[in-house]
């Protein structure tokens, strides 16, 4: 597990430290990441739904909360296969 772990723990303190010089050579200090909505447009990829906006009246993508939960479900548990199969190694 050890040799596996070092390798990626050096990788990220070398990253955070390029990522420190970029942004002050940049002058990005002050800058903070923004998490922007996801686009209906990209949504629509995924969603057969179309929902009334209240605002604008038009028709637009609608994904329901089910549906996102389940694609999130099955990411997750990608995520934790691949975590536990390394921890057991």
């Amino acid at each position: 597990m050890f040799h596996s772990c070092l390798p990626a723990t050096v990788f990220l303190e070398f990253w955070k430290r390029r990522r420190a010089v970029l942004a002050y050579d940049w002058d990005l200090i002050d800058w903070e990441e923004e998490e922007d909505e996801i686009r209906p447009q990209f949504e629509a990829k995924y969603s057969k739904k179309e929902r009334m906006n209240p605002i604008s009246g038009k028709p637009e993508p609608y994904q329901a909360f089910t549906d996102k939960y389940s694609r999130l479900l099955v990411s997750a548990s990608g995520i934790f296969f691949m975590v536990s199969f390394i921890v057991c190694d």
